[in-house]
């Protein structure tokens, strides 16, 4: 473990770094992942020496048989060089995404710092201020996304100090940039960690005569891995080769395609309070609100929606807006092809002070999929729906829980019932979506529709579906094609037009913007107000259903 010295003798910050042997493609080089695996859970004692061959045995001397918080791992940080992203074989990319699955199930934050981006970018080795201008870095950030399947508001270029021998500002503010949301990350999973708060991290040393350490793990492959041939960009090349000539046969040059209608609307159809000013009041009234009913403490938010959609993402959004800083509560993956989420979880919201949290509460399911063999089980959102299921189920594609289960709950309450259902669907994709995933997610309005329960859908990725939209997020609102996406939405759904919120999620950014907080403050105003209403009319309708009852006796 590192320790980096602080101010005085004997004086040292509160995280730690955790530096293992490098990955390799062969098995029988470079670290074991399984070795990793029980370094994320505490297992391994500091000085452990690591044997290629095999992992760390339970009778070793540097085995840790009961691990506590403290030993664990609270961030995992991948480290992958820019300029060669995409050389590094398949094999180790599938080693690194072993241990990521592996965190992602330990809940454990993780980020990917991108190192040596002056390798990769001839105009950032000449000024590495423009590192988030250059087309280059961006690209090779998206390889990075796709490769290891990590949404790219978590990757963090760098250079790293390698032939300066003083300080130069810029390489610190990257540097630094990165460091912040590492330990922002890896306290807050902390503070979740440790519901109770006998410890928290960060306090002034000269108040406690303890001390406790933040554990970074960072990983990467070996330094002397032979790589294959950059397939990656071979195939890509295969590909616009492809388009090119496809063009070629299908457009003539002499003719100007007609001019389509104008993308703007002449004015915008529905009002928006581009300011900060607008922001802060809607920031205040979801600080100050507290349910209308002493029977409910804390309303239930479910997302559903196909794999990919950007459930887990909308609710880091929502949670990186009420913060004021990134975050990473709900585990995302960048591109998903399948769900990344495979338990049942809710996700508790912090407000201001430790221990605290906002009267909501976010419940992430698995995705949905075409085939009934993949995929959250249509029945398994019903039982969730009315209430049946316990936090820390895992879905099981081929069957719904069973009323044995230990996570059934066979008398719900209110309490336990979902208060909103909210349906994700990406703005690009909408069309795209199997009409089998489309009847799934009928039939689960439908259920909610039975229960009285309300129903909004948040549409994410609105900045792919709409270049104007791209360019001005404020154009939301005159952007002809952000309205026939949501039109689009209303029909293959069956949801009215003013239940649909176009969002843009945080997936770049590691800091605020404020057009994308106004839009996601607009979508969660609405639903906290919808849930909190369908909650207070069911406790009216079950007192007044009471109250018949005694005078008709």
């Amino acid at each position: 473990m590192h320790k980096l010295k602080k101010d005085g003798p004997r004086s040292f910050y509160p995280f730690v770094f955790m530096d293992i042997m490098g990955l390799e493609a062969e098995d029988e080089s470079g670290v074991h992942t399984d070795d990793i695996k029980s370094i994320l859970l505490g297992h391994v004692k500091n000085g452990y020496t690591f044997n290629a061959q095999k992992p760390i045995d339970k009778d070793d001397p540097k085995y840790i048989s009961n691990p506590g918080l403290k030993d664990k791992v609270h961030c995992l940080v991948s480290v992958l060089p820019a300029d060669r992203i995409s050389l590094i074989s398949d094999e180790v990319m599938d080693k690194m995404k072993t241990v990521r699955k592996k965190a992602r199930d330990l809940e454990i934050p993780q980020v990917v710092i991108m190192s040596l981006v002056d390798e990769a970018c001839p105009l950032v080795k000449d000024n590495l201020s423009k590192i988030y201008t250059s087309k280059k870095i961006k690209e090779k950030m998206k390889v990075c996304s796709d490769r290891l399947g990590v949404p790219v508001n978590f990757i963090f270029p760098v250079q790293n100090y390698h032939e300066q021998i003083t300080n130069d500002l810029n390489m610190d503010i990257l540097i630094l940039m990165a460091m912040t949301h590492i330990i922002i990350f890896a306290n807050d999973y902390v503070e979740d960690q440790d519901q109770c708060y006998t410890q928290h991290f960060f306090r002034d040393a000269d108040a406690h005569t303890w001390s406790s350490s933040v554990q970074v793990q960072l990983y990467s492959r070996a330094e002397e891995t032979n790589y294959s041939n950059n397939t990656f960009e071979v195939s890509e090349a295969s590909v616009m080769s492809w388009v090119r000539k496809a063009m070629k046969g299908l457009i003539n040059p002499s003719q100007s395609p007609a001019p389509g209608p104008n993308p703007e609307l002449d004015k915008p159809w529905r009002e928006v309070t581009w300011s900060g000013e607008g922001k802060s009041q809607m920031m205040r009234k979801l600080k100050d609100f507290q349910p209308g009913t002493a029977e409910v403490r804390e309303l239930k938010i479910l997302l559903h929606g196909p794999v990919g959609a950007g459930k887990s993402s909308f609710i880091n959004s929502v949670n990186t807006v009420l913060q004021g800083y990134n975050t990473t509560g709900a585990l995302a993956a960048s591109a998903a092809g399948k769900s990344f989420t495979v338990e049942f979880k809710y996700h508790r919201l912090k407000k201001d002070k430790p221990g605290s949290f906002y009267p909501f509460v976010f419940t992430d399911i698995m995705g949905l999929e075409a085939e009934d063999s993949n995929g959250v089980q249509t029945e398994d959102i019903i039982n969730i729906l009315q209430g049946h299921v316990k936090g820390g189920y895992a879905f099981n594609p081929f069957k719904p829980i069973d009323k044995d289960d230990p996570r059934y709950i066979s008398n719900p309450g209110l309490k336990d019932k979902v208060h909103c259902l909210v349906s994700v669907l990406q703005a690009d994709r909408i069309s795209l979506i199997t009409d089998d995933v489309i009847k799934k997610m009928r039939a689960v309005r439908e259920k909610a529709r039975d229960l009285g329960i309300p129903q909004v859908v948040v549409m994410t990725l609105v900045d792919r579906a709409c270049p104007l939209v791209q360019e001005d997020l404020s154009k939301i609102y005159i952007s002809r094609k952000i309205k026939e996406k949501m039109k689009e939405c209303s029909d293959r759904l069956g949801v009215p037009m003013n239940c649909i919120f176009p969002v843009q999620n945080y997936h770049e950014q590691v800091t605020n913007e404020l057009n994308m907080d106004l839009l996601i403050l607009m979508a969660m105003s609405d639903i906290i107000r919808f849930a909190n209403d369908y909650v207070e009319d069911q406790v009216y309708n079950a007192n007044e259903y009471a109250e018949n009852q005694l005078h008709s006796e």
